[in-house]
């Protein structure tokens, strides 16, 4: 059982890559630079975000059963369990674009930020409590954390707003990618 669910991690982490690298392909309207990678979930083919959302939520939730059958850590588990909920949860919201203003936020849009703020701190403070991680990687995770939120952080002080000048972008996505690559790579050393 623990070889299955650590295939099925393995293939929604990967779904999650490779549809995201689809979408930037389908979508070239979304600019990689300065979009966030929930906006590809508006409009024509958004059903493919929510799909790499939920794909991605195969594979925490798959990792987590992996790991109960090796005898993972309670906490780290229960939290992971969280983050993949929470990942369907930001699936089915679909986002608003980053330019709306706060007061012009949608509850769908609101749901959908609140879920990925869980996501995007709960993952790399919730990996360092999994038993066998690999540090290095870990690091990659955080160093992908860090750097998009010191982005947002940078680009907000110069601007006060996103847009095209807060090339915020490339950070998310590096982020989601390390967090991608983590799973897929402890979810193989259970195999």
């Amino acid at each position: 059982m623990m070889a299955m669910f650590a295939l099925l991690s393995i293939f929604g982490s990967s779904a999650f890559l490779i549809l995201l690298t689809l979408l930037h392909f389908l979508k070239p309207e979304i600019s990689p630079w300065w979009r966030l990678i929930s906006e590809y979930a508006i409009g024509r083919y958004g059903l493919l975000m929510r799909l790499a959302f939920w794909g991605l939520a195969l594979g925490v939730l798959s990792f987590v059963m992996a790991r109960v059958e090796s005898g993972g850590g309670q906490f780290s588990l229960i939290a992971l369990s969280v983050i993949g909920l929470v990942l369907i949860a930001a699936g089915y919201f679909v986002s608003n674009p980053i330019t709306v203003a706060d007061d012009d936020k949608t509850l769908t849009g609101k749901i959908h930020d609140f879920c990925g703020g869980i996501v995007i701190v709960g993952f790399p403070l919730t990996i360092c409590f999994v038993k066998g991680n690999v540090l290095p990687l870990t690091m990659l995770v955080w160093l992908g954390f860090l750097y998009f939120i010191g982005s947002v952080i940078f680009y907000l002080s110069k601007t006060k707003t996103f847009g095209p000048k807060a090339k915020v972008g490339p950070a998310n996505r590096l982020m989601m990618l390390t967090y991608a690559l983590w799973l897929i790579v402890h979810a193989a050393l259970l195999l």
